[in-house]
């Protein structure tokens, strides 16, 4: 079984806690949403480390790059939260 298998398997004994969890997370935006209308729309994308160029920035706070984001006007951000291919 692979990394990521084992981490999912390990999950889904905590899959009720995660629902009731992200249950009091509130209203959260609609991507499809943002990225309509006749602007371009950018999505903005926070990740430490990469698979084809390795480590991009393992001091990456990936809050504060969200919100440099969204000052700078992307309409969505990807957040990367694989932890062995992108830290």
């Amino acid at each position: 079984m692979t990394e990521a298998y084992e981490r999912v398997a390990a999950l889904r004994g905590a899959a009720a806690e995660l629902e009731d969890r992200a249950g009091l997370a509130g209203w959260v935006p609609s991507m499809a949403g943002s990225l309509l209308g006749g602007a371009v729309a950018v999505i903005a994308e926070v990740k430490r480390s990469s698979p084809s160029r390795g480590v991009i920035r393992a001091d990456l706070d990936a809050v504060s790059q969200a919100r440099s984001y969204e000052q700078g006007g992307a309409r969505a951000i990807s957040v990367l939260t694989e932890p062995h291919h992108f830290g």
